[in-house]
C-alpha cells in the first residue's frame, strides 16, 4: 500500500517525505472500514488513468517523429 501512496504523491507532484505520507495515512483512517476497499479501488483507477495517459502522450510522441521521418 505505501507504494500506491507514493506514487500518486509523485503523480500530483506531492514531496515524497515522510510529513506527506503521514497526512495522507492520517486521511485514510479517518475513513470507516467498508470505504477503504472503495477508496483503494478508486486510487487504483486513478494512478491506471495517470499511467494510460502517459502511456498515450509517449506513442503520440513516437508516431509524430515517424511521420517526421516519411516526410524526409
Amino acid at each position: 500500500m505505501i507504494l500506491l501512496i507514493i506514487d500518486l504523491l509523485q503523480k500530483f507532484d506531492y514531496r515524497i517525505d515522510e510529513t506527506n505520507i503521514k497526512k495522507f495515512l492520517k486521511a485514510l483512517q479517518k475513513l470507516e472500514e467498508h470505504q477503504h476497499q472503495i477508496f483503494l479501488e478508486d486510487l487504483e483507477k486513478t494512478l491506471q488513468h495517470f499511467d494510460d495517459k502517459k502511456r498515450l502522450q509517449e506513442q503520440d510522441f513516437l508516431n509524430s517523429l515517424r511521420e517526421k521521418n516519411s516526410d524526409r
